[in-house]
């Protein structure tokens, strides 16, 4: 079925093309500087607190008495070796596929337009919220949000009333519970309209969780003056040999898997390599405390790079591992803020495949969620009518004459006013969801998004 409206692209073969403006690079220029200020501060400040930790509260009762050190310990070089070599293939297995697809697919990275040539990636107006579109809960309603921050709250002080010595765990599930059908319902939707970056926001989310939770483990030692039998973090339950292996497995694999998929994002790349050298300690750890248990506990548990390990360093194991999570985490969310401020949603693409990803990134960011129900008119009445509805789910009907003279699906996009006695009207048959995006959005001129002149911009048949 054709679309029902018209796309009508400027004769001018630069149109699409981004155009530079001075204003604008002074403030992608701000940005720029505001992003490295930003950066510098958190990466500091974690720095700083390793340092603090290392040398003002050494990690006490790690392991049983006799320490083993020296030989006995770098008789055991075999299996980190082995560590190493499995994560080394692995990698370069990894590098290899993702190398070989940047160089093959340059056209499906969105730093590149349909045009093939290279592009640079518009920075939001100031007037956009800190917050982008694709982080934000677009399908939950909003009472649901407020009935599951109830909940966290009402569940964490009932939990704390009933017994003040109540664990962390305990604490932690009562307000992260609530929020658990929340998040897997937006992420449904979420990948309905974004695709893998769905995915990304989920791994994002724990990795967050995983460096809160050694985030509380270096409080926990700072409290306690470096007694490590009682900082185990919020779940110490999990805090054993396999966990950690299992989950860092995943943490590296996932790292591999966000290369692949995103092959120019420099964070993501630099977060990989970081997952990979935790991984070989985790590697070497998992394998001396399942086959070699004495050794484990009585200095093996250092690991290869922790304070008194099989190569060793000045910073115990609580506040290395604190530090390779913290370098994989952070330069991660980096990454994965870059490719927020990159990604389109599908429909948009489905609708207008002539516009470049970069243009429907921007319009991404313009566009704003309508939910029209059965036998509502597009646009309802006293909603803004000026606009490019693209059906993302459900399908409308045009009348005419009180008739039906066409019907629309998803992945079709019409431009809509008030009805009139000259316009169709325009009625959805089922619960129906649209992007609307702004008709000076796609008529601006001055940016990748500027696709239409105004005199031609998107209409109805007549």
């Amino acid at each position: 079925m054709r679309p029902y409206s018209t796309f009508t692209t400027s004769s001018d073969p630069t149109a699409l093309r981004p155009q530079t403006h001075s204003p604008k690079a002074e403030t992608g220029s701000a940005r720029g500087l505001g992003r490295i200020g930003v950066l510098s501060v958190l990466f500091g400040a974690g720095a700083a607190l390793v340092v603090y930790a290392a040398t003002r509260v050494p990690v006490r009762n790690a392991a049983l008495i006799p320490v083993v050190f020296g030989s006995r310990a770098r008789a055991h070089w075999p299996i980190a070796a082995t560590g190493l070599i499995v994560v080394l293939v692995v990698d370069a297995i990894t590098a290899f596929v993702v190398l070989r697809r940047r160089r093959s697919t340059r056209h499906e990275s969105t730093e590149l337009g349909s045009n093939g040539q290279r592009q640079k990636i518009s920075l939001p107006s100031r007037s956009e919220s800190l917050i982008p579109r694709p982080l934000r809960f677009q399908r939950v309603p909003w009472w649901t949000l407020l009935v599951a921050t109830a909940c966290s709250v009402s569940g964490t002080l009932l939990a704390v009333s009933v017994y003040m010595g109540v664990p962390l765990w305990n604490g932690a599930l009562w307000v992260l519970a609530p929020w658990v059908p929340v998040v897997l319902f937006e992420e449904t939707w979420r990948y309905e309209h974004y695709g893998f970056y769905a995915i990304f926001v989920g791994l994002a989310v724990l990795q967050v969780g995983h460096l809160a939770e050694h985030t509380a483990q270096m409080i926990e030692l700072l409290v306690n003056h470096g007694d490590l039998t009682r900082s185990h973090g919020v779940f110490g339950q999990l805090d054993f040999e396999t966990v950690h292996f299992v989950w860092d497995s995943l943490v590296w694999l996932g790292a591999c898997l966000l290369i692949y998929r995103y092959t120019r994002n420099r964070w993501l790349w630099i977060s990989w390599v970081a997952a990979s050298v935790h991984q070989v300690e985790h590697i070497y750890l998992f394998w001396v405390n399942h086959f070699h248990h004495w050794f484990w506990a009585h200095g093996g548990i250092f690991g290869i790079f922790g304070h008194g390990g099989l190569i060793g360093s000045p910073l115990a194991r609580p506040y290395l591992h604190f530090s390779y999570n913290f370098v994989v985490v952070m330069t991660m969310l980096v990454g994965f803020w870059d490719e927020t401020r990159r990604i389109y949603d599908r429909n948009l693409a489905r609708a207008l495949p002539g516009v470049t990803e970069e243009g429907l990134a921007v319009l991404t960011l313009r566009s704003r969620r309508v939910v029209a129900k059965r036998g509502e008119l597009i646009p309802a009445h006293g909603h803004r009518s000026e606009g490019l509805f693209v059906i993302c789910r459900g399908e409308v009907e045009v009348l005419r004459d009180g008739r039906r003279v066409d019907l629309l699906v998803p992945g079709q996009s019409f431009s809509a006013r008030a009805p009139d006695r000259e316009r169709p009207e325009i009625r959805a048959t089922e619960k129906t969801e649209f992007l609307v995006v702004p008709l000076d959005a796609l008529t601006d001129g001055h940016g990748p998004a500027g696709m239409l002149r105004r005199d031609a911009a998107l209409a109805l048949h007549q």
